[in-house]
């Protein structure tokens, strides 16, 4: 049986429906790992798997692990040549290439500006989008020069999940989804509930609520339903024009045409 979410956008009463998502069951295969983190823009898939990280290609695997700095708590493919794997419990973030070779290192509590981050992404050149709990802030951190170049005003909110590409990141909060650019300004906000995460795909941004994935296009300030089979949704990446569903054993791959 097919499920139709609605995602309700309170307070923004000109948003309007269109037309329906329509997706395509690619492939189902199993997936026996910890975590499912994405499958990159040349599919490739990455997991995490006693807290090692790994990288499958179409020709090998590929496996990155420092046990030292305690428990991965995020991995960013955004830029398949400079991954961002996050640790939160050494205030760390390491940079890898794209056969997961370390090439860079930032131990946050050695800089000069002390910074506690509680969120890392990757954005554009050399630069991270990191959420300083110590501030409140979201800030540009360029990794090789180890200083900000960039910050927003300060959120007064829990961050629940944050998302970016290269010009924008999203803070998701408890009540507020909150998108910046790339010189640290605020663009604009949605009023939400029960979202737990958000994924960033293009001129869209996918969410988790109790019920299932929705699709926001915030340009044009509409929402779009997604017709897709009710399955377990443990963790979920979008690549291209494709979602990928990971329900603790099964990774689900589906096409998907989003309607102009």
């Amino acid at each position: 049986m097919k499920l139709k979410f609605i995602f309700l956008f309170l307070g923004f009463s000109f948003l309007g429906f269109s037309q329906e998502v329509e997706t395509e069951l690619i492939s189902q295969i199993p997936l026996d790992q910890d975590r499912f983190i994405g499958v990159d823009k040349f599919d490739n898939l990455y997991s995490i798997n006693n807290n090692i990280l790994y990288k499958k290609t179409t020709q090998k695997t590929y496996q990155f692990s420092a046990l030292q700095l305690g428990e991965i708590t995020s991995v960013d493919i955004l830029n398949p040549l400079k991954i961002v794997v996050f640790y939160r419990d050494l205030n760390t973030a390491v940079l890898l290439d794209d056969r997961l070779n370390e090439i860079n290192r930032v131990h946050f509590n050695e800089l000069s500006s002390f910074k506690t981050p509680e969120f890392i992404t990757k954005a554009n050149k050399n630069n991270l989008w990191i959420f300083n709990t110590d501030t409140q802030e979201l800030e540009i951190f360029d990794y090789k020069k180890k200083k900000v170049i960039a910050h927003t005003q300060p959120t007064h909110q829990p961050i629940i999940d944050q998302q970016s590409n290269f010009n924008y990141c999203w803070l998701l909060t408890p009540s507020k989804l909150k998108r910046y650019n790339a010189y640290g300004n605020f663009v604009e906000d949605y009023t939400i509930e029960n979202i737990s995460k958000i994924g960033f795909y293009n001129k869209y941004l996918l969410a988790l609520n109790p019920e299932g994935l929705i699709l926001l296009d915030y340009k044009n300030k509409a929402f779009k339903n997604i017709d897709i089979p009710e399955i377990k949704i443990a963790d979920f990446y979008t690549a291209n024009e494709n979602i990928y569903i990971y329900d603790g054993e099964f990774l689900y791959h589906y096409k998907f045409n989003i309607p102009n």
